[in-house]
């Protein structure tokens, strides 16, 4: 068990709760792109929109990234 991208989604919603932000937009980059993702997957009643680049799965290098076919 560790911090993992659930635990970090659930963080950042509660983050935006406290902030007074029931809806918001969500955008990450790099390492930061899977966080958004499940983010958005995780709360997608409250994300209006996600937006990210430079993505790639855990568990899944350059050399491999071919293995995704997208």
């Amino acid at each position: 068990m560790g911090y993992d991208s659930r635990t970090n989604a659930k963080d950042l919603a509660d983050l935006m709760t406290m902030l007074g932000h029931d809806r918001f937009y969500v955008h990450g980059e790099d390492r930061g792109a899977e966080f958004a993702y499940v983010l958005a997957a995780e709360y997608r009643d409250r994300v209006l929109a996600l937006s990210f680049r430079e993505m790639f799965f855990s568990g899944y290098e350059l050399d491999n990234a071919s293995q995704l076919n997208v």
